[in-house]
């Protein structure tokens, strides 16, 4: 470090985060992990810690509750848990103390988040002297000078020059009927087939010794639903504590919750996609001047449709569902309707430019009509682009036992898709493939993503992956179980509850290096259609 670097740093540094925060550890008379462990499992946290639309973990609590030590302990399950090694984060933190003018103004806090970034990013260092070399120590002001908003616009500059983007990790291309396995999973031959087990009855479960799961929400039918609005689309069913869609809306059978766990569930596989595509929201080459008007068919929450209404200002954007579950706040050229896509569409023939369709898995019963409709309502030159799943998961390795839990999912859904009709592997079945080409779409294409669906690879990106979806899957497994378990399966609240608490163990133990198949397929209208 040059003479001029030993300088700027000093000037930065107006104290040191990190010897207040021992200071504080002492005074209080030391750390107690049991004081601030139970926020590890705590859901907003989980959110905040994981996923970046998540920005904002408001901590609130009368003097002397505790929430000093809290973030105490927070800072150090960051710094050197194995959440820093996953994410590659950098932590930076500050305590400011109102009867303290060094530490108790907006300069006071920058100035210290800054020292610890440099710290942990030295090449940041590079950017503060840019203007530090024109203001001296004067741009480490306080908020009332001319010189603090160029300092400001440094530190918010060099956050982003610090942010370390994990390694690429290239998801091979497969064929469409013979995909391959993920640079994550050992190699597999082109017969690769998820684990076959006996499914285990309800009962078994029910015999288990687990630990409370104090994140079950097992309700009764008799627990009143939050949606007391009269409207008969608000009109939401009530199923062991959980809402369901009104049936005013469709005549189908759908399983999913549309309660705020469920939804909040969505959000976060929302992101976890975006992430599998390196932040693109779509494959399908499209003509970014020529398209017009694009639907996202089960929308959920509505993310994907207000990103790409973001992405594309002149694209009129509509996203359907049959819960109106969706935020109020949405960009000008973006709007949400309620429709069953199981029926016939609304919508006039030969008009959108995109139809985009993602994690349908389970929810259609007939998908040559669902594929119909789609060509009808698609424009001569038009794409379609659907991504999917199975059900059931994959293990290359050995490690996930027939009497496991994860095992046992998927011959869950297996026995579930035979009593209902219901399609839970689409992707093994190559529904989507067959369906677009029974419509009449040409030029299919399709890619295959092993994802993990627990943070056990060594592969950064992936790692990242099954972080999320261990989070996606602890946070609300049983919105998945408490509509057919019982009907279709005779399973109990207890049964299902120990299964619940059993597979949430496995995610968070991720000693079983099991994989979700993942499916990217395109198909375009014929231009001469």
């Amino acid at each position: 470090m040059s003479e001029k670097d030993q300088q700027c740093l000093k000037h930065v540094r107006l104290t040191d985060p990190r010897h207040d925060k021992t200071r504080i550890e002492q005074t209080k008379g030391g750390l107690l992990p049991d004081s601030y462990r139970w926020v590890l499992d705590n859901a907003h946290f989980q959110r905040w810690r994981d996923y970046p639309q998540h920005r904002l973990l408001w901590i609130k609590g009368d003097p002397g509750k505790g929430k000093t030590m809290l973030l105490c302990g927070i800072i150090d399950e960051l710094d050197q848990g194995k959440i820093a090694d996953v994410r590659h984060c950098n932590v930076a933190y500050f305590f400011c103390q109102a009867t303290d003018s060094r530490i108790n103004n907006a300069a006071a806090v920058l100035r210290g988040l800054m020292y610890l970034l440099i710290e942990q990013q030295p090449f940041v260092l590079s950017h503060v002297r840019k203007e530090y070399n024109r203001a001296g120590n004067n741009l480490f002001k306080d908020a009332n000078t001319p010189t603090f908003h160029p300092f400001s616009t440094t530190m918010s500059s060099s956050l982003k020059k610090a942010q370390s983007p994990a390694p690429e990790a290239k998801s091979p291309k497969g064929k469409e009927k013979s995909p391959t396995p993920g640079p994550n999973s050992p190699a597999a031959d082109e017969s690769s087939e998820p684990i076959e087990a006996p499914l285990l009855a309800g009962a078994h479960w029910g015999q288990q010794e687990v630990d409370e799961d104090n994140d079950s929400t097992l309700g009764s039918d008799t627990e009143s639903s939050t949606a007391s609005i009269s409207s008969s689309i608000l009109h939401y069913r009530n199923v062991l504590g959980r809402t369901y869609h009104s049936d005013s809306v469709t005549d189908g059978e759908y399983w999913g919750p549309n309660d705020a766990k469920a939804n909040e569930l969505l959000d976060i596989v929302h992101a976890a996609m975006v992430m599998l595509f390196d932040g693109k929201l779509y494959t399908a080459p499209l003509n970014e001047k020529e398209i017009k008007n694009a639907i996202d068919i089960g929308t959920g929450t509505g993310l994907w449709v207000i990103d790409f209404a973001d992405d594309h200002p002149n694209c009129n954007v509509i996203g359907t569902d049959i819960s109106p579950i969706q935020p109020t706040w949405l960009p000008s050229n973006a709007c949400f309707e309620i429709n069953d896509a199981t029926k016939e569409w609304t919508y006039q023939e030969d008009y959108f430019d995109f139809i985009h369709l993602r994690w349908l898995t389970g929810i259609i019963k007939d998908w040559n009509a669902l594929y119909k409709e789609a060509y009808r309502c698609a424009k001569p030159g038009a794409w379609i682009e659907q991504l999917d799943c199975d059900a059931e998961w994959y293990c290359f390795d050995g490690t996930m036992p027939n009497d496991s839990a994860m095992a046992q999912w998927g011959q869950i859904w297996k026995e579930v898709g035979r009593k209902t009709g219901l399609e839970f592997n689409v992707v093994s079945s190559s529904t989507m493939e067959t369906g677009l080409k029974n419509a009449g779409f040409t030029n299919i294409t399709s890619e295959d993503y092993y994802v993990p669906v627990s943070p056990w690879s060594d592969d950064p990106k992936m790692k990242q992956l099954g972080l999320y979806t261990s989070v996606a899957m602890t946070h609300d497994v049983e919105g998945f179980l408490v509509y057919f378990m019982p009907n279709y399966l005779g399973w109990t609240p207890k049964e299902i509850t120990n299964y619940a608490a059993t597979i949430r163990r496995e995610f968070r133990e991720a000693k079983i290096h099991s994989n979700v198949r993942w499916r990217m397929v395109r198909a375009q209208k014929p231009l001469d259609a």
